[in-house]
């Protein structure tokens, strides 16, 4: 056990002087995503640390940042610390982001020591070996490249996956889904189902006969970092310019959908007021509180939109084409528009009524690889010493039933019984990186013997 504080003794002059003077050179909020200290880019972790303080996004450059700064200063001076006393040969954490896990990260990284990342799972496991670029952005622990996606399939049997998907999908679409709690909230069976375009749009007064776009909002308090974001600075930027866009575009129908687990995440964007405050019939929003299921949208969508979200490749299998802003948990694989920069984002918003449909192909290989994602790879980061939870699971839990899970987990039986899943597990972990590879994914590929990783 450390203490931050303790290690950073004696130097806290020498850290309230940095971080004024890092603080003095910033003139917008983006100036903070370029922030670095001792030649580590620490800017994206003290962005995203500013944004869950409740903030949409950072609206204006004032003194509520230095705290952030300084503590991320302080991270810097931990790692090193620990770096110097026991000559680090590896890392483990479970998040990359914010003014901790994600400076250590980067620090770590920066000095050619792999970063491994886990949530207490025996199925999986990323080593992360390089950052990608010069602002020290990484990839979703997600992200499978399109090589290992295929080898996966090759080994285990298209045809075989493709079953297991299409019943995992039938159990989504149902609300049954249990790896995966939003996708319980949004497909609730309690919810209403629409069936089609026509009750849709006389409900909330939209013109039928025109193309209905699903712009799949974000929690924009939510580690907007934590992918690569290559065209807009967070998730309020993406909504904003998206709505600036989509305001000009009058013969469609946009409806904006908020996040249905957005009562976790509350920020200061006025979202329902800006969309009202236009007056555009076509544009309509739908609140976390409106009832509808998302298994609505295969009945109604011609596109989906969203930044980072599951959803542009969710409903591919269903035909609807998918848009992303930035680059995400399945990037790279031929399946949705990934747009470059903001004018060719723009320019897709802007034909969108014209967006062909996905092909055959593309619809089974978006099937096949949600599954694996999001069905198979997820849930293997998560399970394994300790049960899966829910949220309100691990809320209501207290700390004697913690006690008593963790003393179960390593008992002899419960050791003997996952001692398959350590091994190939350590054996990777000891394995030499490959250094050519931003990312190596361990995977264990047994978890498909199974219809669904259940709980």
């Amino acid at each position: 056990m450390i203490f931050i504080d303790e290690i950073c003794s004696g130097k806290e002059a020498s850290i309230n002087n940095d971080a004024r003077n890092i603080y003095d050179k910033l003139s917008k909020p983006e100036d903070i995503l370029n922030i670095t200290f001792k030649g580590v880019v620490i800017g994206e972790q003290i962005y995203d640390t500013i944004l869950k303080y409740k903030n949409a996004t950072v609206w204006t450059i004032n003194d509520k940042i230095i705290p952030h700064i300084k503590n991320a200063i302080k991270a810097y001076y931990v790692i090193d610390y620990l770096n110097i006393i026991y000559d680090l040969k590896a890392a483990l954490f479970t998040h990359s982001t914010c003014v901790y896990h994600g400076v250590y990260t980067r620090y770590i990284l920066s000095k050619k020591i792999p970063v491994f990342m886990n949530m207490g799972g025996l199925g999986a496991i990323n080593r992360i070996n390089r950052t990608l670029n010069a602002n020290s952005q990484l990839k979703s622990i997600l992200h499978i490249e399109p090589e290992v996606f295929q080898r996966l399939i090759n080994n285990l049997g298209q045809a075989n996956i493709l079953v297991k998907a299409k019943v995992y999908y039938q159990k989504r679409f149902c609300g049954d889904d249990k790896n995966d709690f939003d996708a319980v909230e949004a497909f609730s069976k309690d919810k209403i189902l629409f069936k089609n375009k026509e009750s849709f749009c006389a409900k909330y007064n939209l013109n039928s006969s025109y193309p209905i776009v699903f712009i799949m909002l974000h929690a924009m308090t939510d580690d907007p970092h934590f992918v690569e974001q290559n065209i807009f600075k967070d998730y309020y930027d993406w909504f904003y310019k998206t709505l600036e866009i989509v305001r000009e575009v009058k013969k469609v129908n946009w409806v904006f959908k908020q996040h249905p687990l957005i009562r976790y995440y509350p920020d200061d964007a006025n979202v329902p007021g800006m969309i009202k405050i236009l007056n555009q019939p076509n544009i309509i929003y739908l609140s976390e509180s409106e009832n509808i299921s998302t298994a609505s949208i295969p009945n109604l969508a011609n596109a989906i939109v969203t930044c980072a979200g599951t959803s542009a490749l969710e409903f591919i299998p269903c035909g609807i084409p998918g848009i992303v802003g930035c680059k995400n948990d399945y990037t790279g694989h031929g399946l949705c528009i990934e747009p470059d920069n903001f004018e060719e984002y723009k320019n897709v918003l802007q034909k969108i009524a014209s967006q062909s449909k996905p092909t055959k192909l593309q619809k089974e290989k978006a099937l096949l690889l949600f599954y694996l994602l999001y069905s198979v790879i997820r849930p293997a980061y998560v399970k394994g010493l300790l049960p899966f939870m829910s949220i309100e699971e691990m809320r209501n839990i207290n700390n004697t039933k913690i006690i008593s899970l963790m003393l179960e987990s390593l008992t002899g039986p419960r050791i003997n019984k996952l001692r398959k899943d350590i091994i190939p597990l350590m054996e990777f972990i000891k394995s030499k990186p490959d250094l050519s590879k931003s990312n190596e994914i361990y995977f264990a590929e047994r978890l498909l013997d199974k219809i669904n990783f259940e709980r």
